[in-house]
């Protein structure tokens, strides 16, 4: 079953969206298709908190207030959901065809 979890975060339109909530919105959507489309409820609402993070950070940054508390609170949930759902690691070329003559 898939799922489109964010349909509903797309509040962009008619205001501005800056560079981190581009780059949040961006991982969102990795996480969505790494996770085959489901991300458990724990991850949504880390999601979320991340959309809200990065709509602070965008409009702290522009005011030229102060963003490391939630800066850092923000990488913190990246990194919880980067160990819910791990990246692919990524073989080196040589090595994978190294592996595959070594099949042959």
């Amino acid at each position: 079953m898939s799922q489109n979890t964010f349909d509903v975060f797309d509040d962009t339109v008619g205001r501005h969206v800056g560079q981190q909530e581009k780059a949040t919105r961006r991982l969102i959507e990795s996480l969505t298709e790494r996770s085959g489309g489901d991300l458990d409820p724990f991850a949504t609402t880390l999601c979320a908190s991340l959309l809200s993070l990065a709509q602070n950070i965008d409009t702290q940054r522009n005011a030229g207030k102060e963003i490391s508390r939630n800066m850092n609170t923000y990488l913190d949930n990246v990194q919880r959901l980067q160990d819910m759902y791990p990246p692919e690691p990524k073989v080196d070329e040589d090595v994978a065809a190294y592996l595959a003559e070594a099949k042959a």
